[in-house]
C-alpha cells in the first residue's frame, strides 16, 4: 500500500502474504534511482524475494521532483532523516526485527544510501548497494572509515557503468581497511542490475 509519512516522504510498504504478526520479520528498505519512486524496484527486484524469505519492505519515495516531468522523484539529503523515523514507524506497526533492517540502493539511490548507510550505520545489519559509490557520501563528510560500527556491504557494479568501478574497487579497499566486510558482484554490463543479482 501506498502511505504518506506525516510531514513527510511518501512511500509503499509490502508486506508478504505469508506475514504473521506473531513472527518477527527482517526490513529492506528501498532506496530508488533517479526519476523513479520505488515501486518499480520494490515490483521486479524484491517482491519475490519477500515473499520467499518473508521481508516487510518499504520504498520512501524522494521529495525532489523528477527531471524528466514524470511521476518519479529525486533523493535530497534531509530526506535521510525522514527514512529514519519512517523505519521507526514501520517497527512499529510490523512485528519486525528491529537490528534486521537491510538498506538496498542502486543508482542515485546507491550515492544517497551510502551516505545514510555510513552516516547511520548502527540502524541497518547490512548495505546492498548497486551502480554508484560513496563519492557522495565522502563529499558530504562520510567516507567508509566514519560508521560508527562495522557493517557488511554487498555491491553490485557493471564493469562498463558510467559511474566508474574503480571508483567502487576503492571503496571496498577502503571499507575493507576499516573492519568491514565488502563483497564487490562485477559484472559485464553498464548501469543495470537484475533481480538474480539483487538477490
Amino acid at each position: 500500500s501506498t502511505l504518506q509519512q506525516a510531514g513527510g516522504l511518501s512511500f509503499t510498504v509490502y508486506a508478504p502474504a505469508s506475514y504473521d504478526p506473531n513472527v518477527g520479520h527482517g526490513v529492506v528498505v528501498i532506496m530508488h534511482g533517479q526519476d523513479s519512486d520505488g515501486v518499480a524496484e520494490l515490483n521486479a527486484f524484491w517482491k519475490a524475494i519477500a515473499d520467499q524469505e518473508s521481508l516487510v519492505l518499504v520504498a520512501p519515495k524522494g521529495s525532489r521532483p523528477p527531471t524528466n516531468g514524470g511521476t518519479g522523484a529525486n533523493w535530497a539529503t534531509a530526506d535521510l532523516n525522514l527514512v529514519q523515523d519512517l523505519m521507526t514507524e514501520v517497527d512499529d506497526c510490523y512485528n519486525v526485527f528491529t537490528k534486521k533492517h537491510l538498506l538496498w540502493g542502486f543508482s542515485e539511490g546507491a550515492f544517497y544510501g551510502y551516505l545514510l548507510g555510513i552516516g547511520a550505520a548502527t540502524q541497518f545489519s547490512g548495505l546492498a548497494m548497486g551502480g554508484a559509490n560513496t563519492s557522495f557520501s565522502r563529499q558530504s563528510g562520510y567516507a567508509p572509515a566514519d560508521a560508527p560500527w562495522k557493517i557488511p556491504v554487498s555491491h553490485v557494479h557493471g564493469v562498463l557503468d558510467q559511474n566508474a568501478i574503480d571508483i567502487t574497487r576503492q571503496d571496498k579497499v577502503d571499507f575493507e581497511a576499516a573492519g568491514h566486510v565488502f563483497t564487490l558482484h562485477e559484472h559485464p554490463g553498464g548501469h543495470s542490475i537484475t533481480a538474480a543479482q539483487v538477490r
